[in-house]
């Protein structure tokens, strides 16, 4: 996860922690704007059961079960008072702390939070001529409001903060997935080693540790004969006995070829995947004439290589390679003859074929 990544993811959950502020905000106004429309509806009524009942002269306890019902009917409704030519004719309220002395020591409204109460007064006058002034206390934002605002508003930002983590925790699955480096020129791209020189490194028993041994031949060759008797395919091996045994550049050579496995100091075997023992012979000329230029500098070089192959013939992987060996005995038998090759497997000399190659 790169720093520009947590940057962006940062900034998008900081945006809709403020997105969802502002809807909170735009909800509440909303309610309080409802809350202040319902006011002046139930302002504008009392004020005239107001002049109604003082038009009539209603005594103190039919206006007082007024106000009873005009509370019950509207729960936004906190205080009430009512004056008559400048004096306190009535007042009520929810709650004590929404009426105060005035000046007169008598009471008069007050709201203590602007977000939640407003204030709002009407004035009456009677059929007695009498002037008349209704003020109420009204609860414009109801605890109900609030919380609707608030849940809508946690609602948003759940989502919103699992949507965020939901995609770090993809972009971070998909970016560990891939090969990554801070600093690319200081870590080079490893060459491209067959799954085989990996084991290769591991498993050598040619005392460096550069090759497969014997064991590990005899399970590839039999995989390989399984292979290639079900798609009736031909296969070959090839056993090279390489003097000297420690040459550097003999075994660049074995290398640059393909896989090789080691049997013992300086002899390699080599699995030729679809060769016969005409084209098995061609590579041996071939790998011979390579091994041989990469030993000229060497008065002991040697090298003598023998072949057998399947030949469309039912056969094990420990048959096949005896058969090779045989075949490297056969050329160390005839100085002239560096490359034998069995064809069928049957002792020699009868399927020897030996080859020379061209200097």
């Amino acid at each position: 996860m790169t720093n520009r990544t947590v940057r962006l993811i940062s900034a998008s959950i900081g945006f809709l922690f403020i997105a969802a502020g502002g809807i909170c905000a735009g909800q509440i106004a909303h309610f309080r704007r409802q809350g202040a429309a319902e006011m002046q509806r139930t302002l504008g009524a009392l004020a005239r059961d107001a002049a109604v009942l003082y038009s009539r002269g209603a005594d103190a306890e039919e206006i007082r079960a007024a106000a009873e019902r005009a509370f019950a009917a509207q729960p936004g409704l906190a205080a009430l008072t009512v004056r008559l030519d400048g004096r306190l004719a009535y007042a009520t309220s929810v709650s004590p702390r929404f009426l105060a002395p005035d000046t007169n020591n008598t009471q008069t409204i007050r709201t203590f939070s602007p977000l939640l109460h407003k204030a709002a007064s009407a004035a009456f006058t009677t059929e007695r001529g009498q002037s008349g002034v209704l003020t109420i206390a009204f609860y414009v934002l109801q605890p109900d409001d609030i919380f609707r605002a608030l849940s809508v508003s946690f609602v948003l930002i759940f989502a919103a903060t699992f949507a965020a983590f939901t995609l770090l925790y993809y972009l971070t699955k998909y970016r560990s997935g891939e090969p990554q480096s801070e600093n690319p020129a200081a870590a080079p791209t490893p060459p491209d080693v067959p799954a085989e020189t990996v084991a290769e490194n591991i498993d050598g028993t040619d005392g460096g540790g550069e090759f497969a041994g014997e064991a590990r031949l005899l399970e590839s060759l039999a995989d390989s004969l399984a292979d290639a008797e079900a798609r009736d395919a031909e296969l070959s091996l090839a056993v090279a006995d390489i003097a000297p045994a420690d040459s550097t550049a003999a075994r660049s050579v074995l290398r640059d070829k393909g896989t090789a496995f080691a049997l013992e100091s300086g002899t390699f075997a080599f699995i030729l995947q679809g060769a016969d023992t005409e084209r098995a012979l061609a590579e041996a000329k071939e790998l011979y004439m390579a091994l041989d230029g990469a030993l000229a500098d060497s008065a002991d070089a040697d090298i003598r290589i023998g072949i057998s192959s399947r030949f469309s013939r039912a056969v094990g992987a420990a048959e096949l390679l005896s058969e090779a060996e045989e075949a490297v005995r056969q050329a160390r038998a005839d100085a002239d003859t560096p490359i034998v090759a069995l064809k069928t497997g049957k002792p020699p000399p009868d399927g020897a074929q030996a080859e020379s190659p061209s200097p």
